[in-house]
Formats: structure tokens, sequence, C-alpha cells
């Protein structure tokens, strides 16, 4: 090979490596802008659609799918909050010290001073606690988190209570109607959740019942269910008793006249049956069939709590 050709040669190898030194590494930086830019997108999609949503559940997966990826401390912070809005607190704290501990490396320091103070709250309050701020903040939990907001009961919130006599044997008529079948299930429901508390015994004979349950078209303003209760005193102990509870239930919709949901019948039966059994107000805490706001307690799946139940027992003195 002559002089002229190696030269030649050499030139060519050296243009190729020179490009090679400056086209990789910019093809690996647009890589890496495409990807940021990429999870970003990803990021505010997830913040605007399920986090600012209320839908914690969803954007905590949304989220972490993130995070694998990149350890972006402003994806963990939001991380960290659909963790503790799903209540799962001890997660939460660890992603959130992870921040914390990483504080030298976050140029946004409001961040990381929300992040202290979420650490330190949850750090400081007990689990309780926490539940109850969550809830009371009308945060939606998922149906698995929300069993865990069944502690205790509401008894010392209740204006008023009452018993039956007998509650072994409340004998209940429920008239014939479209909806009969499940206004029994409602009363069956509360039957096998109470236990040996309280046990409903269907009659045909509405005079000899104790409740008595009547489908009507519409109700006055914006009831969907209405329950009346009398009262006898005992002569022998000067006790007050239930004696009677006379409940009506809502075919139609106050406002558009709608035909109601068989959902809806049951969680208002449902609700109707707490008064009947001696809650003659209401629970405060949104959850409960027993919550004073009907809109509460048309849910998908329509159940009493087990503070709504805790709340009967106690009312009996069984617990």
């Amino acid at each position: 090979m002559n002089k002229k050709k190696i030269i030649t040669v050499s030139l060519v190898i050296c243009i190729v490596a020179v490009i090679i030194a400056v086209i990789v590494p910019l093809w690996k930086y647009a890589g890496l802008f495409m990807q940021a830019k990429k999870l970003n997108q990803e990021f505010a999609l997830c913040k605007k659609k399920f986090y600012e949503a209320e839908n914690y559940y969803i954007a905590e997966q949304c989220f972490s799918d993130i995070i694998k990826n990149t350890n972006r401390i402003e994806y963990k912070y939001y991380h960290a909050l659909a963790l503790f809005n799903l209540m799962e607190f001890d997660k939460s704290k660890a992603e959130l010290k992870e921040i914390i501990d990483n504080s030298s490396l976050v140029k946004n320091k409001i961040l990381v001073s929300k992040a202290k103070n979420i650490y330190d709250f949850l750090n400081l309050s007990s689990e309780k606690e926490l539940i109850y701020f969550i809830k009371y903040n009308d945060v939606e939990l998922s149906e698995e988190n929300s069993i865990r907001l069944d502690i205790g009961d509401y008894f010392s919130d209740l204006s008023k209570t009452a018993v039956w006599q007998n509650p072994q044997k409340v004998k209940v008529y429920v008239a014939k109607s479209s909806r009969m079948k499940t206004i029994k299930r409602a009363f069956q429901i509360w039957d096998e959740a109470l236990g040996s508390t309280v046990n409903f015994v269907f009659v045909n004979d509405k005079q000899a019942a104790d409740i008595t349950c009547f489908c009507v078209k519409q109700l006055d303003g914006m009831r969907l269910g209405s329950t009346k209760t009398y009262f006898n005193k005992d002569k022998k102990n000067g006790k007050k008793y239930l004696s009677k509870a006379k409940m009506q239930i809502a075919l139609h919709e106050p406002e558009t006249n709608k035909v109601i949901d068989e959902k809806n019948i049951l969680s208002t039966t449902l609700h109707e049956i707490g008064h009947a059994l001696g809650i003659i107000s209401h629970s405060k805490q949104k959850g409960d069939i027993m919550y004073y706001d009907s809109s509460s307690y048309k849910q998908s799946k329509a159940e009493v709590s087990k503070r709504d139940v805790n709340t009967v027992k106690k009312i009996y003195g069984n617990i």
C-alpha cells in the first residue's frame, strides 16, 4: 500500500472514530432525553388523571411503574403521598425517608420540607389517628383498605338509642312489592351480622309484627326511606322499649321520578333497619350504613360496617 493510500485510510479511520465518539454519546443523550420526556408525560398523566382525582390505588401503581426507571425525587414524593392515602403508612415513611436522606441532592427544597413534615406526622401519630385523619378529609379508599376503617363504634355519637325487649325474636312483616326480596335480604344481612344479638322472624300478619315495611312510590322531600319508632314503658322495671317500627321505602327518585335500582333499595333498607334496631340518630363517619347522608350509603356494595354492627351490639349490652 503506497503512502497516499495509507494517509487516506488513516484519515477515514480518524473521521469514523470522531463521528463515533461524538454521535454515540449524542445518541445516548437523545435517548435519555426522550425517556425523561416520556416519564414526565406519564407522571403528569398519573398526577392529573388519577392522583388529583383521588383514585389513589391506580395512582400508586402508576407512580410505582415510573420510579422503576428513575430516582427522581418528585416522582417518589407523589408515590409516597399515594401510599399514605392508601394507608400504607410504613411504605410511605420509607419513601419519604429516602427523600430526606438524599435532600442534599434535591434542588426542590420546598418538596423536601413537605416530605419532612409528612414524615414527622406519620411518626408522631398512631395508625388509628392516621386512619381518622384520612377519612375525615374525605379521601376515597380502596375496598381493601376501607376494611381497616371498621374500628370500634359510634355509640357515644348517638343522641338517642332504644332496644327491643325481646331482641331474639323481632317479628317483621314485609308487604308484597317488586322489591320484596331485596328488602327481606336487607333484614337477613343485619341478622347474620348481629349473630345472637338481634334476630328477625318474618311473619305474614302485619298486625302481629313488631316491624312493618311497605314500599311507596315516593316520600316527602328528598327522602328515600322513612322509619317511625314507637315505645312502651315496662311497668316492672320502668324502662322504655321499642314496641313498633313502621318503615317506608321509596321506589322512585324524589326529583327525577326514575325507578330506584336494586342496589340503592338495598342500601336504603339497610339504613332504615338500623333505625328500627335502635340507632335513632346517625353515624358521623362515611362508610357506615348509618351515616346521615344517603349519598354515602348508595354504595357499589351495600353492606353494614363493623362499626354499625358494634354500635348495635353496644346498644344491646353485648359489648
